[in-house]
């Protein structure tokens, strides 16, 4: 993993684990409804947090998140 992350510092976690998901082109509901939300890296509850106010950890938890939710299977649960 690289230690500069390349997080959008204009973007809360939220955005930036959703990031992917809006330039596929999904509908903005499947987006909300939890493939894109902070729930894959651990990071439930710091979905509306500033990416600057994060530890390193955290960071690395919302880059992996960001990756993995491309990868993630359409239907969840």
């Amino acid at each position: 993993m690289f230690q500069d992350y390349a997080l959008f510092p204009h973007m809360n976690v939220f955005e930036n684990v959703a990031f992917g998901l809006h330039m596929a082109n999904l509908p903005a509901e499947q987006v909300r409804s939890g493939r894109g939300g902070a729930g894959p890296g651990g990071l439930a509850g710091f979905e509306e947090r500033d990416v600057n106010t994060l530890s390193g950890g955290e960071q690395q938890r919302v880059a992996l998140a960001r990756s993995a939710a491309l990868t993630a299977p359409a239907d969840v649960g």
